[in-house]
């Protein structure tokens, strides 16, 4: 099952294990997750943790296609291209913060959107935990 984790399992599982943590979190405290999630990703300006972790997550993109390239994993490229899509948050993060902010706002404001976020996420993160698990090792 778990015999030899390689680079694509364990970014699976600490992807998924992060995002369903966060979904989890959010779940459990409804309202206040919300508004803290509100003040911390909608701030008015950006703050720098958010353009530390975006410049880390594009340097974790190139390396990730870079392992696709010289690893010999099947379908890794699979996740590849999922994590690359992180990359218009990112865009947006660094270079159209207030875009990014209004939409923050806009979705994190109405408790419909919050709810089919977070059951995205825990399918999604439930998906990603899994390829970690059986798929990628």
């Amino acid at each position: 099952m778990f015999s030899n984790p390689n680079f694509f399992s364990i970014l699976c599982l600490g992807w998924g294990l992060i995002t369903l943590t966060y979904a989890f979190v959010n779940f459990f405290l409804g309202k206040k997750s919300a508004e803290w999630s509100l003040k911390t990703f909608a701030a008015e300006k950006r703050p720098l943790w958010m353009t530390i972790i975006s410049v880390l997550y594009l340097v974790l993109v190139v390396y990730t296609w870079y392992a696709v390239a010289t690893m010999n994993v099947d379908k890794s490229w699979l996740i590849a291209v999922l994590f690359s899509l992180g990359v218009i948050k990112i865009y947006f993060i660094l270079f159209d913060y207030e875009a990014f902010r209004q939409l923050c706002i806009e979705f994190l404001s109405k408790s419909t959107t919050v709810a089919l976020l977070n059951i995205f996420v825990v399918i999604f993160s439930a998906l990603l935990v899994f390829m970690g698990v059986f798929y990628y090792s």
